[in-house]
């Protein structure tokens, strides 16, 4: 028969070994979600997304720090949402040009999870 400390070492352990877990497979996920950013396009030849980093922290934030291609001239950059953009789709406004269309669901898709 175990102790009652026994069983909390036992607890505390199993329960420090699925934190781990957990976190390897959302930062996995995160990963996954930098390389569909980064593979959004504008045209055929550039990319929408110059640069996207996304990580889990500690206490499993999802932080997502994207910079749009310095080489499209876009149009109220900070009047837009940009990330509900590219979870829900639609379009971001470009200066003189087509509107920078972006599919969804790359966040729900990616990570599992629904934001």
């Amino acid at each position: 028969m175990f102790t009652k400390e026994a069983q909390n070492k036992i607890l505390h352990s199993i329960s420090n070994q699925s934190e781990t877990v957990i976190q390897e497979e959302l930062n996995r996920k995160a990963k996954k979600l930098e390389e569909k950013y980064m593979s959004i396009k504008y045209s055929i030849t550039e990319n929408l997304i110059e640069s996207a980093k996304v990580n889990i922290d500690n206490a499993n934030n999802l932080n997502i720090n994207i910079k749009l291609n310095p080489n499209i001239e876009f149009e109220d950059i900070e009047k837009q949402n940009i990330p509900l953009v590219l979870e829900r789709g639609g379009a971001i406004k470009v200066k003189n040009g087509k509107p920078a269309m972006v599919g969804g669901h790359f966040l729900k898709n990616a990570l599992g999870i629904k934001i």
